[in-house]
């Protein structure tokens, strides 16, 4: 083998090219002892040693009695060496996992960073450098440090198990560590992480937790919960952590909404206070998953905060019939605040929902004159089911108060044609203003009131067959003096 070897270690690599060529076609029996013969090249020097790394990698697996020595090899201070020497490691195979893991505690940091680095080359089989790496992640060497991570994220999945359990023995700083590099493993790192933010004796450790947790998506409903929890920390530090964190998380934090919403109003830092304003803008409109919150804040002592609850429950994309039962308690509420809001809520969604008309209809009997008179005026905008939010206005204007009567007319001219009919009978209240205002609401409406009108005139009730025949016949001037104006008229002249 002496003859093969010294070509091996040559320095022409004319002569080194065809010498490799030959090592791959040697039977297993020769390659074993052409192993033997290069461990000592490998102690030489720099040069030597790396020639002879170069030819075990072309051995294999049948390298692995030179690994001692390979390891070894990693010492020289030239960056060639080691590179070659890492790579010979690597096609020996999960053998070198064992050698390499040993380095892990020797006390020369250029040999640890380059076995840390090494062993993520080698993924799940690095197993067993799981512990030895995990408290590298404090070392005094950034190089250290860092190639312990990047080798911990490369075993994957695995190393969680190792690095939760270090949290339980780690100084706080050390945990902080550990946590910042879970958040990197992803969805498998939650539930430790939501256990460090739940338990940890630290409050900076639990900060880092929280941070950590609103890297990771898909969120998980778990993450959600806990930073919830986590508003109500004794620490100052973690509470603001846990709304920035809500705030990350978007339109996945939808839950948060009712809890922010208290905290915006509870906390006792300014800036916590002033952080939850800017999460929930960034969390949105709520949806089914924040009417537990909203639910809650419905019971505060805090008008503010049940007032703004009624308020994103009326920009909640939730199912109707949820929103409804939370209005309608709102509607009840002791503040004439938090009432007005669940009116305003009531009339967004008579809009697109009749189901909000009874909540109106509810709305308009208050004893605050601010309720009845927006309630009132919501009913004029209930698009879904004009007809039926007509028929609620005109038995409010039974009422003896001149001033709901208008408001009531105010609204039915909103609605447009199908209230004619309640505005014509309104034409003969006994207050001229508001039997004035009636005809001028009907009026307005022009040709689009006809059709009722004309219904009214052919009808059975006297008092109707008498009065609509006179409006028609307003609109129908009205219209021809509109056409005759438009040929009257001037025409441009041009002087030639």
């Amino acid at each position: 083998m002496a003859p093969l070897r010294d070509r091996l270690l040559s320095a022409d690599p004319a002569v080194v090219t065809p010498a490799l060529q030959e090592t791959d076609a040697l039977p297993a029996q020769d390659r074993k002892l052409l192993v033997s013969a290069l461990i000592e090249p490998l102690h030489r020097n720099p040069d030597t040693a790396r020639a002879a790394a170069l030819a075990l990698a072309h051995c294999g697996k049948d390298a692995e009695t030179a690994l001692p020595d390979l390891i070894e090899a990693l010492r020289y201070d030239d960056p060639a060496v080691a590179k070659v020497v890492g790579e010979t490691l690597v096609k020996i195979g999960p053998a070198s996992v064992r050698p390499l893991t040993r380095c892990l505690d020797d006390p020369n940091f250029i040999l640890q960073q380059r076995a840390a680095t090494l062993l993520g080359t080698f993924g799940p089989d690095a197993r067993p450098a799981l512990l030895g790496l995990t408290e590298l992640l404090q070392d005094s060497h950034a190089d250290v440090e860092s190639a312990a991570e990047t080798s911990l994220l490369k075993i994957g999945e695995p190393a969680i198990a190792t690095l939760d359990e270090a949290l339980k023995k780690n100084s706080p700083a050390g945990r902080r560590v550990i946590v910042v590099l879970l958040s990197r493993f992803g969805s498998p790192a939650v539930p430790s992480l939501v256990r460090t933010l739940q338990k940890d004796e630290n409050p900076f450790v639990r900060v880092a937790a929280a941070r950590a947790l609103a890297e990771i998506h898909p969120v998980a409903s778990s993450v959600v919960f806990v930073l919830i929890n986590s508003l109500k920390d004794p620490d100052d530090n973690v509470r603001p952590a846990a709304v920035n964190a809500l705030g990350q998380l978007g339109a996945d934090a939808k839950a948060a909404i009712g809890p922010l919403i208290a905290v915006s109003h509870r906390d006792a830092e300014v800036l916590t206070r002033q952080r939850s304003l800017q999460a929930l803008e960034s969390i949105g409109h709520g949806s089914k998953e924040s009417l537990p919150g909203l639910v809650d804040n419905l019971k505060a002592n805090e008008a503010d905060i049940r007032r703004e609850s009624v308020i994103a429950l009326g920009e909640a994309d939730v199912p109707v019939d949820g929103s409804i039962a939370l209005l309608a308690l709102a509607l009840k509420d002791t503040e004439v605040t938090v009432r007005l809001s669940a009116v305003q809520a009531a009339t967004a969604l008579a809009k697109k929902d009749a189901r909000g008309i009874p909540l109106l209809q509810s709305a308009a009997a208050d004893t605050q004159k601010e309720i009845r008179s927006a309630a009132l005026s919501g009913l004029g905008e209930a698009a879904s089911a004009p007809e039926t939010a007509a028929s609620v206005l005109e038995d409010a204007l039974k009422n003896t108060d001149p001033a709901v009567r208008n408001e009531c007319i105010q609204a039915l001219a909103k609605l447009g044609p199908p209230a004619v009919t309640i505005l014509l009978k309104e034409t003969a209240d006994s207050y001229t203003v508001l039997a004035d205002n009636a005809e001028k609401a009907i009026l307005r409406m022009g040709p689009d009131a006809l059709p009722a009108l004309e219904k009214a005139a052919a009808s059975t009730d006297p008092n109707l067959q008498k009065m609509a025949p006179a409006l028609i016949k307003k609109i129908e001037n009205s219209e021809r003096r509109k056409r005759s104006s438009e040929y009257e008229k001037p025409v441009d002249r041009f002087v030639v």
